[in-house]
Formats: structure tokens, sequence, C-alpha cells
């Protein structure tokens, strides 16, 4: 069953066709192998599918739409994706252009859409909505779907890992190993990698588990490490 085209039929957009555009180019770019559009929409037929289990769908599919609209894999700052990414959210926010649409953006909704991005650069549910439970449960399921991909099944997660490969090409083979198995072995450390009660039971946790694993073996296979 072929996946719906989310990102053009979003209402969000829709209504803007310029920031349309700017999505589509910035998910297009070249250098990116993973972080694409097809990314995006993966994230929101995923959205699609718990939409009315969520307190702020709305909140979810704009942090979806921006969280890697900035993608520059050769920083070495750490959050300066996710950081810059909300820039652009924001800039979007304050687009007249945006708040003239029938669809509007409520400016309430611009912090726990600027609280989900900025929470990437980690991937934990970030103390700022721990007061706000609806909030904080929509920021747990958007940062679930953004690494669901770690549970896929094998193929899958191997094209994965092979996609973020491509885009740290510009990195040796010795250090990109490295790099990837200190940031694979962070998730293994965790006590949960996915924290929303819409996956509970669904075996996420321990696949992903599995594939890490998996991946963490191949790198040291591959450099020669153990």
């Amino acid at each position: 069953m072929t996946t719906p085209n989310h990102i053009d039929d979003s209402t969000l957009l829709k209504s803007t066709p310029t920031w349309l555009d700017k999505i589509k180019t910035a998910y297009s770019q070249p250098t990116r192998h993973y972080h694409t559009l097809t990314h995006i929409n993966d994230l929101l037929q995923l959205l699609s599918e718990h939409r009315d289990e969520l307190d702020n769908p709305r909140c979810v599919e704009l942090a979806i739409l921006f969280h890697d609209i900035v993608y520059d894999p050769t920083t070495t700052e750490v959050g300066f994706n996710e950081r810059k990414s909300n820039d652009v959210f924001l800039e979007y926010a304050s687009d007249p252009a945006v708040s003239e649409t029938l669809t509007g953006l409520d400016k309430r909704d611009i912090s726990p859409v600027s609280s989900m991005i900025l929470a990437t650069i980690h991937h934990q549910p970030t103390s700022s909505l721990l007061h706000d439970t609806g909030a904080l449960e929509d920021l747990k399921f958007f940062l679930d779907i953004d690494m669901s991909i770690l549970a896929a099944e094998e193929t899958q997660y191997d094209a994965y890992a092979a996609a973020i490969r491509n885009e740290y090409a510009h990195y040796s083979e010795l250090a990109y190993c490295f790099g990837r198995r200190k940031v694979l072995r962070d998730f293994l450390q965790r006590e949960r990698i996915y924290f929303s009660d819409a996956f509970e039971g669904s075996g996420m946790e321990e696949r992903a588990r599995s594939n890490i694993c998996r991946e963490i073996e191949r790198l040291q296979a591959s450099d020669g490490s153990s």
C-alpha cells in the first residue's frame, strides 16, 4: 500500500505555498540520504495513525515538519542543527502570511513546538513541559516516532544505517565507526529508548536494542575494534 503524500496534503502548509516550497527544498538537499522528505512523510503517516490519541496533534505536526529542516552533518557543535531548525520554525511562526491563513498558528502552540524540536538534541523529554501533562505526552510520542526507525525490521534498519553513513561520508571509516558506536551505546545505556504509552507493549524497545547491537557488532568488525 502506497503511503499518502502527507506533506503536500498538510493543511498547515497548503495555504502558505512559499513555506511548502521551503520545506520541500530543504529536505531535498543532495547531502541528505535519511533525513529527507521520505523521513518526514513517514512520521506524518505515524501521526495520522495516532492523531486522535494526542492532546495537540497540530503541535506534533509542526515539530515533524521543522525538526530537521536544518541538517548539516559536518557541524561538530552539539545542538547546532536543532537550534537552527527551531529558528526556522520561529521564522515561520512570525510570518504574517501564516497568521493570516484560515489555519493560522495559535501563539500558544509556539513554545510546545520549540520544546519538541529542541528535545531532539538529546532525544529525552524536556523538563520545560513537565507541568503540562498533555504537551509532555505529545512530546514523548514525537520523540518515539522520530526514533521509530531503530525498531524497524532488519532490512529497513540496515538501509537506514547505510543512509546515515552516507550523510557522514566526509568522515573516515575509523572516525565514523568510533562516533557512531558512541551514539548507539548511549541509547543502549538508557533505561528506556521509547517513552510514550502509544507504543507500550509493541515490542519496539526490544527490536531497537537488537538492531543497535547488530550495528555495533558490524561497526566493530569494520574498523577492527572490540
